[in-house]
């Protein structure tokens, strides 16, 4: 009789979120506008002189740049959500 061997379900790998979205304004920095237990594969970066940049995860296409990997937070933590469907 041959062994069965179980699939396993991928598990989440935890993703620095510095790594992947990139912030250009030195001076004064940059708000993240994320909800929690959402994949996010496109994000919106939004300018600014006098304040700080705001990064805004979203799924919409307008506008929005692609993120590799895709993202979702859980509670203050970011993991790798591409395997999701």
């Amino acid at each position: 009789m041959a062994k069965r061997t179980q699939k396993r379900k991928p598990s989440l790998e935890q993703v620095y979120i510095t790594s992947v979205l990139k912030c250009k304004n030195k001076q004064n920095g940059c708000k993240l506008r994320a909800n929690q237990y959402t994949c996010y594969k496109r994000m919106r970066y939004q300018k600014n002189k006098t304040t700080a940049d705001v990064i805004t995860l979203t799924n919409q296409r307008n506008k929005s740049k692609k993120i590799k990997p895709a993202v979702i937070r859980a509670e203050h933590e970011w993991y790798d959500c591409s395997h999701f469907k």
